[in-house]
């Protein structure tokens, strides 16, 4: 499952606990879990994009030092 896949679950999954009381000490867990997936899964994406803009920057560095 890619990024999209997994956001989409955890979002599905939030409201299902939306429907149960927001006092339920095991409501309030599960909302600070799924919470933190999406973080991760968001820090996940910032670094995959920041290691393809480092092969890019080498890639160009590369080919000027070739030229």
């Amino acid at each position: 499952m890619g990024y999209e896949e997994n956001t989409i679950t955890v979002h599905e999954k939030m409201k299902m606990m939306n429907r149960l009381p927001a006092t339920s000490s095991y409501v309030t867990h599960r909302m600070c879990v799924f919470n933190k997936n999406l973080q991760l899964l968001s820090i996940q994406v910032i670094k995959y994009v920041g290691l393809i803009g480092l092969v890019i920057l080498k890639n160009i560095k590369l080919s000027l030092e070739l030229t």
